[in-house]
């Protein structure tokens, strides 16, 4: 970490001193009991002290440190021949807090015409610095979303861009353009993997309704896995119009084709679990409306068979005759309308056809009635009867 930071050397000779900062880690470290480390400070303070001149103790790792660990620091400058003179900075060289107070208020107790700054309790300033860092965070990534939206953006075109950019400058102070750099790459790697599941999300939303064009039946998919399937798609006609071969030994989002407009899905997406599932859901929607299909067929046999349907009877009328049986039950009210609506359109037309042939070869009984009068209930019974009696 030192690296990241000039180095400056002491000059040759004598050097003038106006003021000391003790810096005081009080953070709990193995074998160093926090007792020992007090006194080790006591004897520094003590020298320094008889150079009168100010001092200014900065307790630091305060991020990691606990209340007891503080207090002893407090304690030590609390001690009758410090006289009350040395003030306790409590710091965070790693979150930069109150790192400047410190040396600010050392420079002007040297100044003692100057105010001393005020003193800020370590969790208020803490809590200060992360809302200010917050801030530059969030400034930074919403000038990023807002300015780079392609995810081959390079870092060095982007810095340039944005060296006169408040924001952008801000965050360097902060963070350092390492940190920048990398939450520059963040962002870009987003970016590809956000138009990577868009991309998907639309490849896969084709499958259910290419799979109808590919595997339209059962007969087709015969008992056939999902990889023997993925072969015989390959094999259609009309592959090319729908999917696309692309290297098999690179992700198709390694390609060119992620920014291409071709629609088509790349052949490797069927791979996908996604690609399965929806196959699955293929042959169980075939499988269903199968039986489907044929308990439509046997009902409309149990129709056919059951003299109690007639033409003009609803089926409320008659359904107590089908209630247990599989191919009523099983289908849905819907089903069972459609079905018996049909069944009762073509007994309707049979009784029809019967109904005329009858008039052709019975016409001299029904010669005696007057076309342009209602036929009543007595006269039906009549004709009826009359028909009876000559069969």
């Amino acid at each position: 970490l030192e690296h990241d930071f000039d180095r400056v050397l002491m000059p040759d000779g004598k050097l003038t001193v106006d003021g000391f900062v003790c810096v005081f880690d009080v953070s709990d470290v193995k074998q160093r009991p926090i007792e020992r480390q007090v006194e080790y400070v006591a004897l520094i303070l003590n020298s320094l002290m008889k150079t009168k001149k100010p001092v200014v103790l900065a307790t630091t790792k305060n991020d990691e440190v606990r209340s007891h660990n503080s207090k002893e620091a407090e304690a030590l400058v609390a001690r009758k021949e410090y006289k009350g003179s040395i003030p306790v900075i409590e710091t965070s060289a790693h979150q930069n807090v109150n790192v400047e107070l410190a040396f600010t208020t050392v420079a002007h107790m040297i100044d003692k015409t100057r105010a001393r700054p005020k003193h800020v309790p370590f969790r208020e300033a803490a809590k200060a610095r992360k809302e200010l860092l917050d801030v530059a965070k969030s400034a930074y990534l919403n000038l990023l979303r807002s300015q780079v939206l392609d995810y081959k953006a390079f870092w060095g075109n982007a810095s340039k861009k944005f060296q006169d950019n408040p924001d952008f400058i801000r965050f360097l102070e902060f963070f350092g353009s390492d940190s920048a750099k990398t939450i520059f790459r963040r962002h870009t790697r987003q970016l590809k993997e956000h138009l990577i599941r868009k991309r998907e999300d639309t490849f896969l939303k084709q499958i259910p309704n290419l799979l109808k064009e590919f595997l339209p039946d059962l007969t087709t998919i015969g008992d056939r896995q999902w990889g023997s399937c993925r072969n015989l798609i390959k094999q259609h006609g009309n592959f090319n119009d729908h999917f696309v071969m692309l290297d098999q030994d690179v992700s198709w989002s390694d390609t060119e084709y992620l920014d291409s407009t071709d629609e088509r899905v790349p052949f490797t997406l069927l791979s996908f679990p996604e690609a399965e599932t929806s196959f699955r859901n293929h042959v169980n929607t075939l499988q269903a409306e199968s039986r489907r299909q044929e308990l439509r067929k046997q009902f409309k046999h149990i129709l056919e068979d059951n003299p109690h349907v007639t033409p003009g009877k609803t089926l409320q009328e008659v359904s107590i005759f089908f209630l247990g049986r599989e191919s009523y039950d099983s289908l849905s009210e819907a089903d069972r309308k459609e079905v018996y609506d049909r069944h009762q359109q073509e007994i309707s037309e049979d009784a029809k056809k019967d109904f005329v042939e009858l008039l052709y070869e019975r016409a001299e009984v029904f010669a005696k009635y007057d076309p342009n009068e209602t036929i009543t209930t007595e006269d039906l019974q009549s004709i009826i009867q009359e028909l009876k009696e000559e069969q």
